[in-house]
């Protein structure tokens, strides 16, 4: 059931980590380096638009939001499928002990209320029938016993 659990976890990091967050570490890259490329040295200082550090800053809030937006659902999908493996495990654990309870059944007969094993029931019977073939063989197959 574990190695199910793993694998379900890994399936979901897969998809998840096939879908682009919108293009954000490309685009935080290019716009690192369009700010490096746009600077200005001013008597020894290198001097950057305040316009395209607010766009920077922006676009970093805005792909720590989808980052965590993405790590909360994913949580939220570990959560659920931990709570359907529990589930399965409930599940399985009751079918085997459904599984026990019939193989007890199987393996035992009922005869005028008493539970016999199969095993105990066959020697018993074959015990009766062996009885009565030597009382009928006693009584010389007339029913009347014979010295």
């Amino acid at each position: 059931m574990k190695i199910l659990f793993y694998f379900l976890i890994c399936l979901a990091l897969c998809v998840r980590a096939q879908e682009p967050v919108s293009g954000s570490y490309s685009k935080l890259n290019d716009q690192y380096q369009r700010l490096q490329d746009h600077v200005e040295v001013v008597e020894g200082y290198r001097m950057v638009r305040m316009l395209d550090v607010e766009r920077l800053w922006k676009s970093v809030n805005d792909s720590l939001r989808i980052g965590e937006a993405v790590r909360r659902q994913m949580s939220s999908d570990i959560t659920r499928l931990r709570d359907s493996v529990a589930n399965l495990n409930l599940q399985l654990t009751k079918a085997r002990q459904r599984e026990a309870e019939l193989q007890g059944t199987i393996q035992s007969i009922s005869v005028l209320g008493f539970q016999f094993n199969k095993s105990f029931y066959r020697l018993l019977s074959l015990g009766i029938i062996a009885g009565l073939l030597a009382v009928n063989s006693c009584t010389g197959g007339n029913g009347k016993i014979t010295s």
